[in-house]
């Protein structure tokens, strides 16, 4: 078990978002998402309604953390809230299950960034806040 998981777990971490993520049996993560009853259409974050045809009959589901960069952009400077680390990179990966996801990529120069490289989900601190750690899904190459 991860070291993140474990803090988690007792407390001394914090998620960024509620339901953004979930932790499997294996250990590994999922992103948490919705899925419409009506369209079938998938989305990421978890919604009360669906984005595409409107509907409230909508449902969790965990989706699949792999898939290929769609596009992305280097943050220079943060909101005026972030204490995190800048430069800091957002990409928009595009799910194995067609969903569009933005969040970090860590563990990647970004001259070694390169559209459609394939990443997948892994949990990470973003910053502290008061005494814990805040953690989000963020991508990695795959």
């Amino acid at each position: 078990m991860s070291e993140i998981v474990q803090d988690l777990r007792d407390g001394r971490a914090i998620p960024v978002v509620p339901n953004a993520f979930e932790i499997v049996a294996d250990g590994s993560v999922r992103l948490g998402g919705s899925e419409c009853q009506k369209c079938q259409w998938r989305t990421f974050p978890r919604v009360k309604r669906c984005l595409r045809c409107h509907s409230g009959d909508v449902g969790d589901v965990l989706l699949i953390p792999q898939g290929i960069v769609d596009s992305f952009t280097v943050v220079h400077q943060g909101p005026a809230e972030w204490t995190g680390v800048v430069p800091y990179v957002l990409v928009r990966v595009l799910l194995d299950d067609g969903v569009l996801v933005v969040s970090h990529l860590r563990e990647c120069l970004v001259s070694d960034i390169r559209i459609g490289m394939g990443v997948r989900g892994a949990l990470a601190v973003l910053f502290e806040e008061g005494g814990r750690s805040v953690v989000g899904p963020v991508f990695v190459p795959a």
